[in-house]
């Protein structure tokens, strides 16, 4: 923040600070990191859940039974069914 007699300045009004957050630039190297291994996390995590539903889609392709592919992959029917639907 800027202050004078007359006015002032706020970083975070004028959306100077919101850019600054985003860059890397002025960001210590331990929160890249941090930054980096928390977006690698949630990218793998939606590599898994990609995974599974294709997995769960194969099989009821191949006719299997909701039980059994819950049991299988850990997803309750509910889950299965509304896999299904959405890719009806």
């Amino acid at each position: 923040m800027i202050i004078t007699e007359r006015s002032y300045l706020s970083f975070r009004e004028s959306g100077l600070l919101a850019e600054l957050e985003k860059s890397l630039k002025y960001v210590p190297a331990n929160e890249v990191k941090e930054r980096m291994l928390e977006q690698a996390k949630e990218y793998a995590e939606r590599s898994v859940i990609l995974a599974k539903s294709e997995m769960v889609l194969t099989m009821l392709s191949k006719g299997m039974r909701f039980e059994d592919i819950a049991e299988i992959t850990g997803l309750s029917v509910e889950e299965i069914e509304l896999l299904k639907r959405e890719n009806s």
